[in-house]
């Protein structure tokens, strides 16, 4: 039996031809070969692979049955390392009580501005304090004048929680591989050197909470949701005529039948009679009857077209 397990080793000469570790032959029976190989992101990413023999004696009849690829892991390391540094240990010390920090914390904590005021962030490593309301780090391009532009958001802070990376494609690429650390006083995060003109801002906006609508508002909403889902186009007339309360699953369902019980009405009609008006054509035509003679002027009405 010709069982490639096949697991080869790649040649070093063609990068597609498998080598085999044993190459022993029997010509009196069936025959067992097996080899392993890495699978690296190219070879993972193919949906087929073919298997080639070659370099056989033509004259040779062989007979191949039981080809198969499988996973095989890695095996764990046998030495194990050691727990501790071997040289210039120093035998009367004891090991630390307390796990250090991954990267040093800064001492000082940078505030929240007030609401509607721009600070400006230097880049660098920066511990900020958590926003109650809303606080957000952006960059602008800023000119001589002091004029922002092209202001994009980079990271923000609300109601309390931990500072995280704004949504989008800018703030995910400048904030590439970097996290933010929470600590008790804050969260610490080393923001990246940007482009000449460039700078960084914070500042803080009033409370989500704030700008929510009220209950009467909640329920306009709702009956404006309902009449746009629901029709091809709504009017003012149709939005303030609703009379039944709440929207609910019971409302919004009489509200259905009572338009399906309406007069039918063509929207092809209604654009005909607006778009399609009467209308009388009246103009001037120079006719040249010969070399010599004037200009006659002739008029055409409706009646001659």
């Amino acid at each position: 039996m010709f069982d490639l397990a096949l697991l080869p080793e790649l040649s070093k000469n063609s990068p597609n031809e498998l080598l085999l570790q044993d190459k022993t032959w029997s010509a009196q029976g069936w025959n067992n070969y097996e080899t392993t190989f890495v699978v690296n992101d190219a070879l993972a990413a193919c949906g087929q692979v073919e298997l080639y023999i070659h370099q056989v004696n033509k004259n040779w009849n062989i007979e191949i049955d039981d080809v198969q690829i499988s996973r095989r892991s890695t095996l764990a390391p046998s030495l194990t390392p050691t727990a501790a540094p071997t040289e210039f240990a120093n035998p009367g010390s004891s090991s630390p009580t307390e796990v250090p920090t991954a990267v040093p914390t800064l001492s000082t904590v940078t505030s929240c501005p007030p609401i509607e005021e721009y600070v400006e962030l230097p880049a660098g490593p920066v511990m900020l304090e958590r926003s109650s309301t809303l606080c957000i780090i952006t960059k602008a391009d800023v000119d001589s004048n002091g004029t922002k532009t092209e202001i994009a958001p980079v990271a923000r802070s609300f109601n309390g929680g931990d500072w995280e990376k704004h949504a989008g494609e800018f703030a995910e690429g400048l904030l590439y591989g970097k996290t933010f650390g929470d600590y008790t006083q804050g969260c610490q995060i080393t923001l990246p050197e940007l482009a000449a003109g460039q700078k960084y801002f914070i500042s803080s906006y009033v409370d989500s909470s704030a700008r929510r609508l009220n209950q009467a508002d909640e329920e306009k909403k709702a009956i404006a949701r309902l009449m746009q889902q629901s029709t091809f186009g709504t009017t003012l007339a149709d939005f303030e005529g609703w009379n039944r309360g709440p929207v609910t699953q019971e409302s919004a369902a009489e509200w259905v039948k009572e338009q399906m019980l309406l007069p039918l009405t063509s929207h092809r009609e209604y654009l005909r009679k607006r778009t399609n008006p009467r209308w009388v054509l009246f103009c001037t035509v120079d006719v040249l009857t010969s070399v010599l003679s004037p200009f006659y002027s002739t008029y055409l009405v409706p009646v001659d077209l």
